[in-house]
């Protein structure tokens, strides 16, 4: 998914079956340039959505190569 850098509640698709919960701090870099980012507490993690309210970010643009 393609999302513009910056803060606020971002839903990215993961795989399932991984070891995220709710209130764990997790970045988001673009695999193409890692200065790139977005970070944030885990709101909910369930099959293959992954929802982070994004407080920091560093960077900007709009990406589609996340790395979590």
């Amino acid at each position: 998914m393609q999302f513009l850098i910056g803060t606020g509640s971002k839903t990215f698709t993961v795989q399932s079956g991984l070891a995220y919960s709710a209130g764990t701090r997790v970045r988001a870099a673009s695999a193409a340039n890692t200065a790139n980012y977005m970070e944030g507490l885990v709101t909910s993690y369930s099959t293959t959505s992954l929802v982070v309210n994004v407080d920091t970010v560093g960077g900007s643009g709009t990406f589609a190569d996340w790395n979590i």
